[in-house]
């Protein structure tokens, strides 16, 4: 019986919560009125675009362990025939 792929490690299931937490401080941000004069408001811009490069990097990341997880599936199966 093969194995099931692998669900969210416990670290996984933190990295989730904190890019949530940040996404959300960011939305919030923009439905106050986006950037501003402030050095603050470009402070939290930079910070969502990097929040958004990690959340890509983190499921592609997560894509490529699961698509590895099934080429070894298929080439066991296809080994044990």
């Amino acid at each position: 019986m093969p194995e099931p792929v692998p669900g969210f490690t416990t670290s996984e299931r933190y990295w989730i919560v904190a890019l949530a937490v940040i996404a959300l401080v960011f939305v919030l941000f923009l439905l106050r009125g986006g950037v501003g004069n402030s050095p603050y408001d470009w402070l939290l811009l930079s910070g969502a675009l990097l929040n958004g490069f990690s959340i890509l990097s983190f499921f592609a990341r997560r894509a490529v362990r699961r698509a590895e997880h099934k080429l070894r599936e298929h080439r066991r199966r296809r080994d044990a025939e």
